[in-house]
């Protein structure tokens, strides 16, 4: 049995507090699904890339930014996914 608490739909206007908040940060921003998908960049990590959120949604994180791969990035990726 898992100790996590269930995920709670969030209301819209909470959710768009949130995404607007994200939306400001100073640093990169990606959120990815479990296979490492990117399924949203903020604006600072859509300027870091020099590509749209359109262009970055969809692509594998290895993709879609290559030159922010590091060793250090995939075993944080893969320590997170397991926890």
């Amino acid at each position: 049995m898992s100790n996590t608490t269930p995920i709670k739909r969030l209301t819209p206007v909470a959710s768009e507090t949130l995404l607007s908040i994200m939306e400001t940060l100073p640093g990169a921003l990606f959120v990815v699904d479990d296979t490492a998908t990117i399924v949203y960049a903020n604006t600072s990590a859509q300027s870091i890339i020099r590509a749209t959120r359109e262009e970055l949604v969809g692509k594998p994180l290895w993709r879609g930014a290559p030159h922010l791969v590091s060793i250090t990035l995939y075993q944080a990726i893969q320590k997170t996914r397991q926890t």
